[in-house]
Parts: C-alpha cells; structure tokens; sequence
C-alpha cells in the first residue's frame, strides 16, 4: 500500500473496525480505529452517512458508492467509498482520495463558466461549432444580429444561416481548421437575417476540439456590413468621379467633333440630288455621329452632368407612355404586367430620362430572359425610415415614390452585383452592349436625388427598386412649344465660340438662314466686335466653357452695354456655371451639343421670339 493515497478497513456486524490499512499519506495509528464504531471515529456528518451507505449494502447485497471529505493538516481531503458487505454481518470498504480529481473537476467546471460569461456578454460574434458544423453555443451579440433567437440556432447547422454561394468556401475554411488545430483561419462570409436580409460577417475561426472546456471550432466574428457598403459606395464615387472628368473632357472636345461631323454631312446632303450614291456614305457619317452623340450624353448621364429639363410628374404616367414601346421591345415571348398605385405621390424629375431608366432596364430584363418570361413594373408610395437609411448610406429617410421593375430572368451572380453599375461592365458578349446602360440607370436616379436598390439571385430573376423622393410642389403644365414653321430672320446675331470648326458651322448655318452674323472666338474679342457695331446685337449665342472667359462672364459684361440683347448658350458639357446640378438657371435658354444646322436655326428662331 506504499504510497497509494487510499485505505482499505473491515467492520464486523456491530460496525466497529476490525482492521484497516492505509498509504502513508492516510496513515493513522490502527488503534485510533481498531474497536471502534464507524460513527465515533469519522466526524458527523460524514460517520452518519459512512453508516447509512453500509445499512444500504446489507440490506440490498449490492455495492454502495459514497463520497466524504476528512479534515487532514494540509486541508479538506475528498475520497470515493465503495462499500460491499461480507458474510456473516461484516463489511470491507475500499476508500480512494479523489482530492486532485475533484479540483481538477472544479477547475474546469470554473474555466466552463468563465468561457460561458465570456461568450455571453461579448460584443463580437462568438459561435461555437463541433466537429460537424453544427452550433453548440452562440454569443447573444449574434442573435442581436442576426434577429434570430439564440434557441432557434442551437443545434442547428451552421450552413443553415450562410449564403448558399459561401457554402463551399465556409466548408473549407471549417475542414482547414480542423485539420490545423493551432491554425487560425479568416473567412469573410454572408449570414443570413431573420427577416431575409444578408449581413457580412468578417471572421477568425480556430479549433479548440481539443479543450475540455470548449470542445468545439470556435468563430469570431465581426458585422461589416455597413463598412462593405461604404467601401463599395467609395470606390463607386471614386469610379464615377473619374468617369465624370472623363466625361467632361470627351463633351467639350468630342462634342465640338461631332458639331463639324454631322453638320457638314447636313450641308453635304443638301447640296447632292437624289439618287447620287454618295448620299448613302452620307448616311453612314450620320448614323456613326448620331451613335457617337449618344454614347456622349451616356456617358454624361453615368457622371450626373446631364442638363436635365426637371418638372413635377407621376411615375404611373411614365409607365403608360412606355407601355407601347416596351410591349415592341420586349417581344411577344416576353409577357408585360403593370401595376400602378393609387394615389401615387409625386416627383421632381426629367421625364425623358425616367423613360431612359425603364428602357434601359426592361432592355436588361429581356435579355436575362432568352426562353422568354415575365416583366412586371410597378409603383408604390414607400417611407424609409432611419434604420434603412442607416443601411444605405448615402439615402436620406423620407418618403419616396416606388418604381420597381422585375423579371423572371437568370438572375446574378454575386460578382455581378458587386460590379452592377461600374460603367462598361457587361456580361453579354463581346459587341453586344457598351456596358453603360445600368451605370446610366444609377447616374441618371442619383442625379433626381434617389436611389437604386438591387436583389437577385442565379435562377431568381431581379428586381430593380427605384425610389424618387417625394415632392410637394404642384404639377405645373409646361406652356407647349410653338411650331417654328419659318426658321429664317434678319437679326444680328454675335458667335462666340473658340472652336473654329463649329464657330463656321454656326455661323454658315444661321447666314444661310438670312440672319446677320457676327463671329468672334473668344470672350474678349466678342465685347470688341459688338462695340464695333453700330445697331443693335440681337442675340449672343455663346459656348459655355472657353479659355479667357466663360461664356456666362461674357453675357453679363455684354448685357450691361446692350441690356436688350438676348443669350443662348451652347455646351456639352456645362459644370456648375449656368447649370446646378443638371439643373438650368431660370430664364435661361440653351443649346446642347452636339446639333445639326437645323437644330441651331430652330433654336435661335424660338429664343428670337421667346415673349
């Protein structure tokens, strides 16, 4: 029995003992014990209970498990008894010290409740996973998240709650940990809402199978969601903000191009009879310019530097000028539903240009349905309250005015969405879309102060959500634009314009139209020649952006000598000088490039007769 930490004694029928034997670190002299009862020698309560476990072993014939505890110098000391009866009356006991066991036990029991406060009230994401994947314990920081109940998790598989496009990639990074315990592996996953939203999750994941007060993977995570949305909202205006610097150096120069190109090819085709064959290459220029002009003003419309003509208007009226031209778009393999609100509030926008966004879209949603479909556009009157505009940075709570516009397409992918409306991303083969038509869309909703919402999923179609802040101002009729049957005059009209080409295109244009034309190619040189001339200077028609002075700097000094004359400005590209925001100064009439010979004698002929 040297130096085993346990004790063997016999009791006979009266429970005194008979003999005992002990480890020298139980030792005690055999006459403290021999001839005495059980209940004399151990201290109460652990005699009295030593005493009932032996009543039970003779009463039942079967071994009895006890546990005590006994005062020693050193401290409290806890043993297991078994205790069996012998023949005759008498009963053998085996006693073991379980001391170190059960501070083992309670070490970990503490350990188990440290790790469980620690779980319960952090601030991260902290889940636990068994080897399977299934969640053993949960953080209510996750439940906050997430809206689920921490009951509705437990016991659940983790791939329950993940996107199913970041289930391989979670799967690995799991099977990666296990197999590398000390390893800790980041994975950035999307977890699923209780009310069906996704949120991004940054997360650290690591084994602890091996630790008995875990005994599972354990994941902590962090919601990035809104930190994603500003990165991706950033890199987007960063992309737009060179997309727009772009699109106004290609307006001002490419513009002016495109001035000389289609408008001598209108003075070429005037000039040629009929049936000669070069009227067919005239057509080609043409086209190719007019092509030209419109990937122009996309290109605007992506930067939010169009100049919008913007009036109070209902989103359903949109929808029914459209319908005709979207049924012949669609095709008859397409079917079309629209489902317009009552009472639908309105909003301050261009017209023309809403009609662009549902083009464009419906355009979309025909080619994500090559086996044909269904396209549905409808409206709504929605309010976002704060908690939505705190998920959307950049949308600003309020009511707005619901277009949505939805199909029953292939959908996308995640990587598709992530780059929806970068200007010319595209998914459609090569010479089949110049990757702006959605990057229009979001340039042209942003532009009316709103804002585009996507969802989609492979096989699920989408659903494009436009929400137009609602205005109170009144519905007003624009006053009609009276037919300008004759574009011809006699006034003096003062060209100013630094580019020679379309200076000499507007000037031929409106001499041939019998007006009396004055050129000068600078702002400086203009003031000159109109302090040459005698009578009066009926209109200035003026390029907005020139290198000495703007052309609205111009029209002030000119308009302080000769008040009466009127102004027309020209540009394709306008910054903020007589434009805010895609929006004209009042009173103000322009013209925009690039224009044909035709498009300038109208123009100066209704601003000539504007009352």
């Amino acid at each position: 029995m040297s130096g085993v930490p346990a004790l063997i004694f016999l009791l006979d029928a009266q429970d005194r003992f008979v003999d005992y034997r002990a480890g020298e670190e139980l030792y005690a002299p055999p006459e403290s014990f021999l001839g005495r009862r059980v209940d004399e020698v151990l201290p109460p309560p652990t005699g009295a209970r030593l005493a009932e476990a032996i009543a039970e072993a003779r009463r039942d014939g079967r071994p009895v498990r006890m546990e005590y505890a006994l005062p020693f110098p050193e401290g409290e000391r806890h043993f297991e008894a078994r205790v069996r009866a012998l023949p005759g009356g008498g009963v053998a006991a085996l006693c073991t010290d379980v001391t170190a066991h059960r501070a083992a036990e309670e070490r970990l029991r503490e350990s188990e409740e440290r790790f469980r406060a620690l779980i319960e009230n952090a601030t991260d994401l902290l889940v636990v996973f068994d080897e399977r994947g299934v969640i053993t314990l949960a953080s209510p920081a996750v439940s906050e998240t997430l809206g689920w109940t921490l009951q509705e998790m437990l016991g659940r598989p983790g791939g329950d709650f993940i996107h199913p496009e970041d289930l391989p990639e979670a799967a690995r990074v799991l099977a990666e940990v296990i197999r590398s315990p000390p390893r800790v592996v980041r994975a950035t996953i999307r977890l699923r809402h209780k009310d069906g939203g996704w949120r991004v999750v940054e997360t650290s994941l690591r084994s602890l199978l091996h630790v008995p007060a875990v005994r599972g993977v354990v994941s902590n995570g962090r919601d990035v969601t809104e930190q994603k949305q500003l990165e991706e909202r950033f890199l987007q205006a960063q992309n737009l903000e060179s997309v727009g610097r772009l699109a106004g150096g290609v307006a001002h120069d490419f513009n002016n191009l495109l001035v000389a190109i289609l408008g001598y090819a209108a003075f070429l085709e005037e000039g040629i009879r009929a049936g000669n064959p070069s009227l067919e290459d005239l057509a080609e220029i043409r086209s190719a310019g007019e092509r030209a002009r419109d990937l122009t003003r996309q290109l605007l419309a992506v930067a939010r530097r169009q100049v919008l003509d913007s009036r109070v208007m209902d989103l359903n009226g949109v929808l029914r000028d459209a319908e005709k031209l979207l049924r012949r778009v669609l095709g008859e393999d397409v079917a079309l539903a629209l489902v317009p609100a009552a009472d639908l509030w309105r909003v301050k926008a261009d017209p023309s240009q809403i009609q662009q966004v549902v083009l464009n879209l419906a355009v979309n949603a025909r080619d994500a349905m090559p086996q044909g479909g269904k396209l549905t556009l409808e409206t709504a009157n929605v309010v976002l309250d704060e908690r939505y505009a705190a998920e959307h940075p950049g949308v600003a709570p309020g009511p707005y005015a619901l277009l949505a516009v939805s199909d029953s397409g292939v959908g996308m992918s995640r990587e598709a969405k992530a780059h929806l409306f970068e200007p010319f991303f595209t998914t459609k083969p090569a010479g089949e879309g110049t990757g702006l038509g959605l990057a229009t869309v979001y340039g042209i909703v942003r532009q009316a102060g709103g804002h585009v919402w996507v969802y989609s999923e492979p096989g699920q179609g989408t659903s494009f959500k436009i929400y137009l802040p609602r205005t109170e101002e009144t519905e007003e009729r624009p006053e009609p634009r009276r037919a300008v049957r004759d574009h011809r005059g006699s006034e003096t009209v003062l060209v100013v314009e630094d580019e020679p080409a379309v200076r000499e295109l507007a000037s031929r244009a409106l001499a041939a139209a019998g007006y009396h034309v004055l050129q000068a190619p600078s702002g400086r040189e203009a003031l000159e020649e109109a302090g040459r001339t005698a009578g009066p200077v009926h209109l200035l028609v003026t390029d907005v952006v020139m290198p000495d002075m703007s052309g609205q700097k111009l029209a002030e000094a000119l308009k302080r000598a000769r008040p009466e004359t009127r102004v027309l400005y020209m540009s394709g590209y306008t910054e903020n000088t007589i434009v805010h925001h895609g929006v004209l100064d009042a009173g103000v009439h322009f013209l925009s490039k690039p224009f044909t010979p035709a498009t300038i004698q109208e123009r100066v002929r209704e601003v000539l007769d504007a009352g």
